[in-house]
């Protein structure tokens, strides 16, 4: 773990940036097994789509909404949806908004600092 800057985490996953690549304005997220190295816009991108769908919740009678990964999820990537449960995509979201919230915030330290 020496290697990143984390970045923020919950449950679901983390965001971190590696250190041997601080240049770059990309940040890795891992969850669900996956990775996404992704830069600040296609998080954004990302966070939009998720909360799309979260707003278009189909199964409201369901027993299992929660759990059944019953949601296409389009990535930033152009080749890559997900197929998500309820649950992920609110735990995705939270990921998404911390990830932009530190990121931002660590952009305005930077500006001010320069000042």
């Amino acid at each position: 773990m020496s290697d990143i800057i984390s970045v923020y985490h919950n449950e679901f996953g983390m965001g971190f940036r590696w250190k041997a690549k601080q240049d770059d304005q990309r940040m890795q997220l891992i969850f669900r097994d996956m990775g996404f190295y992704l830069t600040h816009q296609e998080i954004q991108t990302f966070l939009k789509r998720t909360e799309y769908s979260l707003q278009n919740l189909h199964c409201g009678s369901c027993p299992n909404q929660a759990h059944c990964r019953s949601y296409l999820l389009q990535t930033p990537m152009q080749y890559v949806d997900l197929a998500m449960s309820e649950s992920e995509l609110h735990q995705l979201k939270n990921l998404l908004e911390g990830c932009l919230f530190y990121d931002r915030f660590e952009n305005e330290v930077e500006q001010i600092l320069k000042k």
